[in-house]
């Protein structure tokens, strides 16, 4: 996929590289270390002490080879970026030749966002001397991708991007002695280990409806903890284990410790840049008394003192909310998800992608959904139609595939593109059934959802940059109460390449490649990116009376799909009950909600129909999305051979 405004393309390679709870030796090159498949670069605040620790980042070059941005990646400056000085640009946005050139000689330069680009901000502190640049966002969330600009393609130093929140603590302490490293491992230490960054075991979202999870949970639903450590240092440590602590914050009330566990020591944990996966096979339930913010606090222990720290605590939150259900991360105060960077397939490709969602309680009513697209360009007038999709994933044999038959499409929502419409708005999307645009969505108890979103060719699907469930997955898997949890299916084959294929096709769960490999294929050096689709939902606040809804609300088109199974046609009939529709689309989704073809009528009174030749497609399972005048209904058809 490529990322939007950072990365060309990046390719998908069905490679085998186990992460296992023993430690794993460098392999003497860039190409064969174990690190950058499962770490990559290291960016680590060192002085002073009140901000020393990891640093989240989004830089413009991550050495991958297939896509190298613009810049210099660090793993092709080595370890020479070690306790580097950083001193402020001046002027601060870097938009034209700085005054302080003499002070920023082989230092890092601190710069703010805005009024030109990425590149030429870059390249001014490079021809000032500067070694790296840190780029400071000008807007609150996460840092995001950084767009080479006009200029871009000449920088060769290391360029960053901090979100606002950790630039403005690193310019208040500039005075004090401010420093970074930026490496491919360690800083120099003999003892020094420390949490991998993005290598937490998380919960199963950053934000779960208190519904979900008000009484007893099921095993999706559940924590285990876990991470992944590295020896940065140059000695064997003995010992090693992570302590978790989870701390309860109701809301309007005080924080209380309700669970403290460690795992099991690792006796021995050599260096030459290894990494162990301890975590602590037991799974448990959160028991919420209302709304609030879990913390989960990760500290690793050894027997030896650590002569770098600040990289052995971290944390993540998991709020429980009224109805807000988002696998990224998710700003509560302003009722959005955060976006740091959109992903598409290099090629430009449509494709449907989206997070898994686990119901475990029935009958709340699923009411909207939330996407945030981007483009090459601003305007996104003529994208057209996108649909949000709900499905239900039944796991018909039990071995955590997610084949096409297994999914069945039960929502829909549209969002019309237009007018006004622009690079990365955020949209809210009603959701309905899909057999009855009439009648809500609503849950079925212990069930998989898929939201995913149709994301026109050359459009980018934003993501939150920053959430990795690689390593809660792997535990999953690994623990005694064994599962296995997809979190980001994509569909990504256009329909030629369908043709022929069996019926238990997977889907393909970029990044985790494919699901027909075990667990162990998957490979952190993706997971580590955050793609996770920032596309939440929204349950109502107390169950629906099925029965009662069913009674009280008629479909105002009728809508019939016949012969059902087809083999050589089927036609769609809709009847608009007398009155006029300025337009209505079909579409044919084939089993996993890849678009095959697209139909418009317009302006048509009274009845409609639209007839499909089925005998050259492959037998299996499909859908008819119609549209009528924004009203969407959605009806599954099987074609037979």
């Amino acid at each position: 996929m490529r990322k939007f405004n950072l990365l060309n393309l990046i390719l998908i390679a069905l490679i085998s590289l186990p992460l296992i709870g023993t430690a794993q030796t460098k392999m003497g090159n860039w190409e064969t270390n174990w690190y950058k498949d499962y770490v990559g670069e290291r960016v680590l605040l060192v002085a002073p002490s009140s901000i020393a620790g990891p640093v989240t980042y989004r830089i413009s070059n991550d050495g991958d080879t297939a896509g190298n941005g613009w810049g210099k990646a660090i793993k092709d400056v080595g370890n020479t970026l070690l306790n580097v000085d950083i001193v402020k640009a001046d002027p601060y946005e870097a938009c034209g030749v700085l005054a302080n050139a003499t002070a920023l000689q082989n230092k890092v330069a601190l710069v703010k966002r805005g009024n030109c680009e990425f590149g030429a901000k870059a390249k001014q502190a490079e021809n000032a001397g500067a070694i790296a640049v840190i780029i400071v966002n000008n807007i609150p969330g996460p840092p995001v991708g950084m767009g080479a600009g006009a200029q871009g393609a000449s920088v060769n130093i290391p360029v960053i991007m901090v979100s606002d929140v950790d630039g403005a603590a690193i310019e208040a302490q500039i005075a004090n002695g401010a420093k970074i490293s930026m490496t491919t491992w360690g800083q120099g230490f003999a003892t020094d280990i420390g949490f991998v960054d993005d290598g937490l075991s998380l919960g199963h979202a950053y934000a779960i409806p208190i519904q979900q999870m008000d009484g007893n949970t099921g095993l999706p639903l559940k924590n285990v903890d876990g991470a992944v450590a590295a020896n940065f240092g140059s000695t064997t440590v003995t010992n090693v284990k992570i302590k978790t602590t989870v701390r309860w914050t109701p809301t309007g009330g005080s924080a209380t410790v309700v669970r403290e566990d460690s795992s099991t020591a690792i006796s021995s944990f050599a260096a030459a840049d290894s990494i162990v996966t301890p975590f602590i096979d037991d799974t448990y339930t959160l028991n919420p008394t209302g709304t609030g913010q879990y913390e989960v606090t990760y500290e690793l222990i050894s027997d030896q003192t650590d002569q770098f720290p600040q990289d052995n605590i971290q944390k993540y939150t998991i709020d429980i909310t009224n109805g807000l259900y988002s696998k990224g991360l998710y700003d509560i105060n302003n009722n959005s998800p955060r976006i740091g960077l959109g992903y598409r397939f290099g090629d430009a490709r449509a494709f449907t992608w989206g997070p898994m969602y686990y119901i475990e309680k029935a009958n709340y009513q699923i009411q909207s959904a939330q996407f945030v697209l981007s483009g090459d360009n601003t305007d996104l007038s003529n994208l057209g139609d996108v649909y949000v999709l709900a499905w239900e994933w039944n796991d018909a044999n039990s071995d955590s595939i997610i084949a096409c038959p297994e999914m069945n499409l039960v929502g829909a929502g549209l969002r019309k593109y237009g007018a006004g419409d622009t690079s990365g708005q955020l949209m809210t999307v009603n959701m309905a059934d899909a057999g009855n645009a009439a009648q809500p969505l609503v849950t079925k108890a212990n069930t998989w959802y898929w939201m995913s979103v149709t994301v026109p060719a050359g459009a980018f699907l934003g993501v939150d940059a920053s959430s990795n469930y690689f390593t809660r997955s792997w535990s999953r898997w690994h623990s005694s109460s064994q599962i296995r949890e997809p979190y980001a299916p994509i569909h990504t084959a256009d329909f030629q390449d369908l043709q022929g294929q069996p019926a238990t096709q997977a889907l393909l769960h970029f990044p985790f490649e494919s699901y027909y490999f075990a667990v162990d294929s998957i490979r952190f050096s993706r997971q580590k990116d955050g793609l996770v689709p920032a596309v939440p939902m929204r349950l109502s606040l107390f169950t629906v009376d099925v029965d009662e809804v069913e009674n009280e609300i008629a479909q105002s088109n009728i809508i019939e799909l016949y012969p059902n199974p087809a083999t050589d046609v089927v036609n769609v009939s809709v009847d608009l009950n007398g009155k006029t529709a300025e337009k209505i689309n079909y579409v044919l989704l084939n089993g996993v909600g890849q678009e095959i073809t697209r139909e418009r009528h317009q302006n048509v009174t009274g009845k409609d129909k639209f007839t499909i030749n089925t005998g050259e497609m492959a037998a299996g399972i499909y859908y008819i999305l119609t549209d009528v005048d924004d009203e969407v209904t959605v009806k599954r058809f099987s074609i037979v051979k």
